[in-house]
């Protein structure tokens, strides 16, 4: 019996990722002591074998589906190609951010044990919204996949913006949380059904308290994303944080709240687009533009690239305005791209690190294209593939993307996009020209340098970057998982 064939009955990848959390867990106590390298590395190599194998059954599952796809959901979850794509595509970014994250940690003498369970817990929470057919089991995975995020935003508790982001985070995540209650409340309230299916059959959009209910929910996830005008926290918390988890919020984090999103719009909100794709229009144009102008002014490389995560989330928010299967399968391809980007600039950012001191502002990196070419030009293409640049795999991205938007007819949206872009290119060059064209301000040790592991993540996602750039197939979106274009336009009803 397969994932698809348990997925009415059982949420097998989250519960995986739970059995696994609690075996480092136990393993960090009474096993090798935490500061111990060869404690550090068992811990590491059972969260990576554990996500490695729930990966290996996921994709196993999705070979052998013939008859799944569209196939109608039953109880609280279902393990169908849409939750399949979006575990491989989370699972996969967690793999690279553990690997890159081992010598950081160990770096900054922070136990492992306790970061990789919670990693493990949150993601059990993520793959947990992926399968969701009940707004109860899409809020109960939504805040397992937050709250270890609070708690690791103040790991590094000895210092002081460990524990100021450790605060917003928790304030943002609570308040975030209970928007979106009082928006499940008043969605039951109004059709007296929580599953998707009969939200889909009986909410009236023309009642009063539907219509609160719909705009409490957006309201909620937009909070929880970081959407302006809902965002200042969101760069304080990226900027504060170990860089560890910076990575994972900027990519896992963004990537598990949109493709839950995007589930709920499916499955459970699909004769809203109507009334939500103005609304979504309107953030998506306030975020590029504001975004971007605040990461125009960023002198630290952490928060610049924290506004680059919330100005992405402007171009996402075009997919759900447009509400067709092309553009949600484009959405898709371009979380994938832009996990690729953010993972290896976050990843060239903790190589750098020496000791315990962190080299996270622009004049850190000053002229080390002298002496870390390999760093540097990594960098730069991460930069490139992030502003999208002919060549990449964040230029085709954007394309179908923005291709998809044009045939929904919201062709002044894109153009306000292509408009931003501009500044997203500028400020994505600001750290090549650092690199390449100023004079060394901070020398570097010789001994900062990736290690075998951190070199072969950093050439994986230059891979992605540059494979899909040189490759320009443009029906690739839409065959991305094979079968997931024909379940996306099932559910829109297209």
């Amino acid at each position: 019996m397969n994932l698809a064939s348990l997925g009415s009955l059982l949420p097998v990848p989250s519960l995986i990722m739970a059995v696994a959390a609690v075996g480092v867990l136990a393993g960090g106590v009474w096993g090798r002591p935490l500061a111990s390298p060869r404690g550090a590395r068992g811990e590491l190599l059972l969260t990576v074998l554990a996500s490695l194998s729930t990966l290996a059954c996921v994709l196993w599952s999705v070979l052998e589906m013939t008859s799944g796809v569209g196939q109608e959901a039953s109880g609280f979850f279902v393990f169908d190609s849409l939750a399949a794509v979006s575990t491989l595509l989370v699972g996969l970014s967690a793999v690279a951010i553990f690997l890159l994250s081992s010598t950081y940690l160990s770096s900054y003498r922070l136990p492992q044990a306790e970061y990789h369970a919670l990693i493990l817990f949150s993601l059990s929470g993520s793959f947990l919204c992926f399968g969701a057919q009940h707004l109860l089991v899409l809020v109960v995975g939504l805040e397992l996949a937050t709250l270890p995020l609070v708690i690791l935003a103040g790991y590094d508790f000895e210092r002081r913006t460990s524990n100021e982001a450790a605060q917003k985070s928790f304030f943002a995540s609570a308040v975030s949380s209970v928007v979106l209650l009082f928006g499940v409340a008043f969605l039951y309230g109004s059709t007296g059904h929580l599953d998707f299916e009969g939200l889909k059959e009986n909410l009236d959009p023309t009642r009063l308290v539907s219509a609160a209910g719909v705009a409490l929910v957006f309201v909620g996830f937009a909070m929880k994303l970081g959407l302006v005008p809902f965002h200042q926290w969101l760069p304080d918390v990226q900027q504060g944080s170990p860089t560890s988890l910076s990575v994972y919020l900027a990519v896992c984090g963004v990537t598990t709240l949109v493709l839950a999103w995007m589930r709920l719009m499916l499955h459970g909100l699909p004769e809203m687009d109507v009334l939500l794709s103005p609304v979504f229009l309107t953030f998506s144009v306030a975020t590029l533009f504001f975004a971007n102008l605040m990461a125009l002014f960023q002198r630290n490389l952490k928060r610049m690239l924290a506004w680059l995560a919330v100005a992405q989330l402007g171009t996402f928010m075009l997919a759900f305005a447009a509400h067709s299967p092309e553009s949600y399968s484009a959405l898709i391809f371009y979380l994938g791209v832009q996990a690729a980007g953010f993972v290896g600039a976050f990843g060239v950012v903790m190589t750098t690190a020496e000791g315990a001191r962190e080299r996270d502002r622009l004049e850190h990196f000053a002229g080390i294209a002298r002496h870390r070419k390999i760093l540097a030009v990594a960098m730069t293409v991460f930069m490139l593939n992030l502003a999208g640049i002919p060549g990449t795999a964040g230029f085709w991205a954007r394309w179908q993307l923005l291709s998809a938007s044009v045939a929904a007819g919201d062709l002044g949206f894109v153009i306000a996009q292509t408009l931003a872009s501009v500044l997203t290119l500028y400020v994505c060059m600001r750290v090549p020209v650092v690199m390449f064209m100023r004079e060394e301000e901070l020398e570097m040790a010789e001994s900062v340098m990736p290690s075998t592991v951190e070199l072969g993540v950093l050439l994986a996602c230059i891979a992605v970057a540059i494979g899909f750039g040189i490759w320009p197939d443009p029906e690739l979106p839409l065959s991305f998982g094979g079968s997931l274009v024909d379940l996306l336009r099932g559910s829109v009803g297209s």
